[in-house]
C-alpha cells in the first residue's frame, strides 16, 4: 500500500470514450513502497466525432526528495539527471503509443462517418511533471526521442512493439526554447512545501508535449490570496501550465 498516489486528474468538457493507467514498472526502490508513480491515458471525443489522445505522467523525483522528506539529511535535487525518470517516460510513450493505435482500429471498423471525411492523422497532446530539466541534456533529449517514437509509430523509443499511427507532426515541446521555471520561487523567504535544499532553485520540470502547435501557452504561478499568503506562497509548489487550442 502506497501513502502518497500519483495526483492525476483529467477534468473535460468532451466526452471521455476510453481511459488507462499504469503505474511504472521502473520505480527508485524507496519510492516504490511510499508513493505511486504512473501515468494515465486518456480519449476524448471531440464534438465532430474525432479523438483526441491525452497523456498525463508524473516520473519519479529519485532517491533524494524522499530522504529529504524523511529529515534523513539534506540533497541538492535534481543535480545530476534523472535517468530513472526517462525510463518512465519511455514506458508512458509506450502506453500512448499502444492506445492511439487501438484507437485507429476501432475507429477503422466502426467506420465513424465523422471520422471518414477526416485525416487520418490524430491530435495527441502529452504533459506532466517529468522530474528532468531541460538542462539534463541526456534525459531531455531521451525524452524528446521517446515522444517523437510515439508520433512515428516506434512504440515509445525503448525497444517495445506496438505499432502505433504515424502522426500529422511530431510531439514537440511547446515552451521549446522559452522554458520559464516551473518550481520554486525566487523570494528570499519562500514559503512553500520545497524541500530544503531546493528553496530558490528554480527549474523546469514541467511540460507539455503535442503534435499540434497552441494558439497561446503561458506559466501560472498559482499564488495564494493575500489572507493565506503569510502561510504559503502558491496552491501547489510547482506552476501550472497552459496551453489554448482552437479546433
Amino acid at each position: 500500500m502506497q501513502f502518497i498516489t500519483a495526483g492525476h486528474i483529467v477534468m473535460s468538457r468532451y466526452r471521455i470514450k476510453r481511459h488507462d493507467w499504469q503505474y511504472f514498472s521502473r520505480q527508485t526502490t524507496i519510492e516504490s513502497f511510499l508513493c505511486s508513480r504512473g501515468s494515465m491515458y486518456v480519449e476524448l471525443q471531440m464534438p465532430d466525432g474525432s479523438p483526441l489522445h491525452l497523456g498525463a505522467c508524473h516520473t519519479t523525483s529519485g532517491t533524494d526528495v524522499v530522504v529529504e522528506a524523511l529529515h534523513l539529511q539534506h540533497t541538492q535535487l535534481y543535480c545530476g539527471g534523472n535517468p530513472t525518470a526517462l525510463l518512465q517516460v519511455q514506458e508512458w510513450a509506450q502506453q500512448v503509443s499502444e492506445q492511439v493505435a487501438r484507437s485507429a482500429v476501432s475507429s477503422e471498423r466502426n467506420l465513424l462517418p465523422a471520422l471518414a471525411t477526416q485525416s487520418s492523422k490524430p491530435i495527441v497532446i502529452m504533459c506532466g511533471d517529468l522530474n528532468i530539466t531541460p538542462h539534463d541534456r541526456t534525459e531531455y533529449l531521451g525524452v524528446c526521442k521517446a515522444l517523437a517514437a510515439v508520433s512515428s509509430g516506434g512504440g515509445g523509443g525503448n525497444g517495445g512493439g506496438g505499432s502505433g499511427s504515424r502522426l500529422s507532426s511530431q510531439l514537440r515541446d511547446v515552451f521549446d526554447g522559452t522554458w520559464e521555471p516551473t518550481f520554486g520561487m525566487s523570494e528570499t523567504d519562500e514559503r512553500l512545501l520545497t524541500q530544503t535544499a531546493d528553496v530558490n532553485a528554480q527549474k523546469t520540470v514541467d511540460y507539455i508535449f503535442a503534435t499540434h502547435a497552441p494558439e497561446h501557452t503561458a506559466v501560472d504561478a498559482m499564488r495564494a490570496t493575500p489572507l493565506v499568503r503569510d502561510y504559503y506562497q502558491q496552491v501547489s509548489d510547482h506552476c501550472a501550465l497552459i496551453a489554448r487550442w482552437s479546433w
